[in-house]
């Protein structure tokens, strides 16, 4: 991450705003909706196997199980003149490659009771997470055969697809 992070009293981990996030949504902005995908990608990139990260990633388990971008305590009062923050449950693939990912690192598998949503699937992603549930290399052969060829333009979007790889390659590693 290139950004500058900090750890918020919730005990997961935020980046400071861009500016673009302050021009649209207010001076003072927290940009809470990363709170998710920020924490995972911080324990998988320091490889953080700590009991501070055990408990993050349970706590962002639990909190996309109940369909929530980031927890209450990060709720804010609209900012008038300034357009509203995405909702607590708009929710994108991005929180849930995070917590897939970083959950196969620390415990070598998906989740219990974890599913992205069916309006996120894309054919590589439903491959992806059947894959790492089931371990049917068919599924794995699906999800490579939509791989992209070149790198994204968008930073996030090659930081998401390398999470997916690493998660691929725990499960390879430990089955």
């Amino acid at each position: 991450m290139d950004r500058e992070l900090y750890k918020h009293s919730c005990g997961l981990y935020l980046a400071d705003a861009m500016g673009w996030q302050e021009r649209k949504f207010g001076p003072g902005i927290i940009p809470k909706g990363d709170v998710i995908h920020t924490t995972m990608t911080k324990i998988i990139d320091d490889n953080d196997d700590s009991d501070w990260a055990k408990d993050a990633i349970k706590i962002c388990v639990q909190l996309l199980q109940e369909g929530k971008r980031w927890p209450d305590s990060l709720n804010q009062p609209d900012i008038r003149g300034f357009q509203k923050y995405r909702s607590q449950t708009g929710m994108t693939r991005d929180p849930y490659i995070g917590a897939i990912t970083s959950h196969m690192k620390m415990y070598g598998k998906v989740p219990e009771g974890l599913s992205i949503p069916w309006y996120l699937w894309t054919p590589r992603t439903w491959n992806w997470h059947k894959y790492l549930k089931t371990g049917k290399m068919w599924r794995l052969n699906l999800y490579d055969r939509f791989k992209p060829k070149e790198p994204h333009k968008k930073d996030f979007v090659n930081v998401l697809r390398n999470q997916r790889e690493i998660a691929i390659n725990y499960k390879l590693l430990n089955t």
